[in-house]
């Protein structure tokens, strides 16, 4: 695997000092926005198009935890790909605070710098209701501004550039009924989901197209989700414009525990996870899919992860990290080391990132030393408030 395996995705709880409930979606958001930034080389400052309507139903609905594989309802699904391995992994299994205070009814400015150069800007602001970030590119005219409710579900979230508009919108129309759109300024159409609930579980997503000038309404694909009588995910069924299934999920449990998720498609084509476990704590993946062949394994420490690998078989390719913390519990090393499978993993060492925070336990700086313990790359984080 290459290096580029390291972009993953966290999903962090962020605690507010008391103040207000963390917010799940936007911790995503956050997030995903400095990891970006720190395995893509640190200078690399597009817009990060991460909160979609589908990853705040995945983070609202936590037995589906499989909805992170689904973010892109508007083509064809796939149950992984290498990309998304990664993320779902360390977005599960990592509990850090990069962001430990977020002020209550006044805005914290948190300014991304690399050599000098400002990245990004975050305007983040929350009251007993909402939690705003606004995210903005040097230019200004390039970012992003999301709001979320108490409960965690997206309100609105708004994506600009010099060119175009992006518009989602999340209405719950009745307890049993969330409506989303997707207006993009430069199309003809607006995208619009509808979420079927029924005693607090997804029943169905259904997409559909609306022209802007006609009003009417095209269907382009839909889900349906069945559940054990217990209410455990059973089977999600994917569905075509014609309204046929064209692939199901299925998930097994034992003794309570997820056991393996099995994606089958009109050709027979299968992907498969399955699940090990020592003591009910999760300690290991295998992966297997057409040309692929992946296991992941995790140990810890006192509860805490302390070293993720990932192995992939077809490309004889180990990766591994090694993660420390400080002694408030936030992540403040991850050491990277690269082999083939019939090398000593521990002589591989390619280069560590080291998480410095500020005296209010926010995220201060992100540095990458090679394996001669020179600093290669950093990240300052700059704060004020108004």
């Amino acid at each position: 695997m290459k290096k580029n395996i390291l972009i993953f995705l966290v999903l962090l709880s962020l605690s507010c000092f008391g103040q207000t409930k963390s917010k799940t979606s936007a911790n995503n958001y956050l997030n995903y926005t400095i990891w970006s930034q720190v395995f893509n080389n640190f200078d690399i400052n597009v817009p990060v198009w991460i909160v979609t309507p589908w990853i705040v139903a995945y983070g609202n609905i936590n037995h589906i935890d499989n909805d992170v594989f689904f973010k892109n309802n508007l083509k064809e699904d796939k149950l992984f790909s290498d990309k998304n391995i990664i993320l779902k992994e360390f977005s599960a299994t990592l509990n850090n605070n990069f962001f430990k205070y977020i002020p209550v009814d006044s805005t914290m400015i948190v300014r991304s710098l690399y050599k000098n150069r400002l990245l990004y800007t975050l305007l983040l602001k929350q009251t007993d209701s909402l939690i705003t970030i606004d995210y903005r590119l040097p230019d200004t005219k390039t970012g992003e501004n999301i709001v979320f409710d108490k409960d965690d579900n997206l309100v609105s979230n708004t994506r600009f550039d010099q060119d175009n508009t992006t518009e989602i919108k999340n209405i719950k129309q009745k307890e049993s009924l969330y409506y989303c759109t997707i207006d993009n300024s430069t199309k003809s159409y607006i995208t619009a989901e509808e979420s079927q609930y029924a005693h607090g579980l997804l029943l169905s997503k259904m997409i559909f197209r609306d022209n802007k000038e006609t009003y009417k309404r095209k269907f382009v694909s839909g889900k349906k989700y069945l559940y054990t009588d217990d209410g455990k995910l059973m089977t999600i069924l994917n569905i075509d414009k014609k309204g046929r299934t064209i692939d199901s999920i299925n998930y097994y449990y034992v003794d309570n525990a997820l056991f393996s998720i099995i994606q089958g498609n009109v050709n027979n084509e299968n992907d498969m996870i399955f699940y090990q476990y020592n003591n009910g704590q999760l300690t290991g993946k295998d992966i297997k899919g057409l040309n692929k062949s992946l296991h992941i394994n995790r140990k810890y420490d006192l509860n805490k992860m302390s070293l993720i690998s990932f192995i992939d078989n077809n490309q004889d390719a180990v990766d591994q990290f090694e993660l420390g913390y400080n002694t408030l519990g936030q992540l403040n090393s991850v050491l990277c080391k690269s082999a083939k499978k019939s090398d000593n993993i521990d002589d591989n060492f390619t280069n560590q990132y080291v998480f410095n925070y500020n005296e209010m336990s926010n995220v201060k700086s992100i540095k990458m030393i090679d394996k001669k313990g020179i600093i290669q790359k950093e990240i300052s984080f700059e704060y004020d408030y108004r």
